[in-house]
């Protein structure tokens, strides 16, 4: 793997790697760590997090965590399970503004900028994460694991059924997250594995199906870079729209 630079060193028995890899989304921006302990479970080397923004230009920052990594086991586990601030706030961030989907993202949009965005979450992770909200929607999303070949449980249904219609072949689907925290005037996705909007891509999609189901206002018709239908706005309109014309 070709990287751009890196630089390995270690502290007691716990060796590091920074790096940054030409295909990162931020570049230079961004720095990934790499750690292993000597003669443990952990001796493979591992990804352990980035540094993104200010934090990876400031080789004091990223030296004084490998120290705490190296020198508190607790610290350590903590951040392998992704429970400290620094992982729930990159994950909110990567979370929030970077699209696996092909969806649109009103909070990136809104931010105007990745930098901008991380600075927010940075300044506003511990309001978001004790949020009212935010507690509830994230149980209810990740309530249960998805599974590689089979649609969510409240997609299902409509998978099926849309299936069942001659020349119609669906790809992959998504119920949706449940809800967005709304906070300072931004909706915010928890942290959990489904899209910000319900979708379901096809193989094949017969166009006169694909002109009565987007007529509804809760769903949005787009063909590339797939045949999508996916939610406007609402996933649990979304749902229900499908269902009930796919049922009448």
């Amino acid at each position: 793997m070709r990287v751009l630079d890196h630089e390995t060193f270690h502290i007691a028995d716990t060796h590091f790697r920074l790096q940054t890899h030409p295909h990162n989304p931020l570049g230079r921006m961004q720095r990934d760590l790499f750690f292993r302990v000597a003669d443990s479970d952990l001796r493979e080397w591992q990804f352990l997090r980035s540094f993104y923004f200010d934090e990876a230009q400031n080789p004091a920052h990223m030296h004084a965590f490998c120290e705490c990594i190296a020198t508190d086991t607790e610290y350590l586990s903590a951040s392998l399970k992704r429970s400290t601030r620094w992982a729930i706030r990159d994950d909110l961030f990567l979370r929030n503004c970077f699209n696996s989907y092909f969806q649109p993202n009103p909070f990136l949009a809104q931010q105007g900028s990745l930098m901008r965005a991380f600075s927010f979450f940075d300044e506003h992770v511990d309001a978001i994460i004790t949020h009212p909200d935010y507690a509830r929607i994230q149980a209810h999303d990740t309530a249960s694991a998805p599974h590689p070949h089979q649609p969510d449980l409240a997609i299902a249904p409509i998978v099926s059924m849309l299936n069942e219609r001659e020349n119609v072949a669906t790809l992959a689907s998504c119920q949706g997250v449940s809800g967005t925290v709304h906070y300072e005037g931004y909706n915010i996705m928890t942290i959990s594995s489904h899209a910000r909007f319900a979708y379901i891509w096809f193989a094949h999609l017969p166009d006169s199906l694909a002109v009565q189901l987007s007529s509804h206002p809760a769903i949005t018709y787009e063909n590339t870079p797939h045949i999508t239908l996916r939610a406007t706005d609402n996933n649990a309109d979304f749902l229900s729209a499908l269902y009930q014309f796919l049922t009448h």
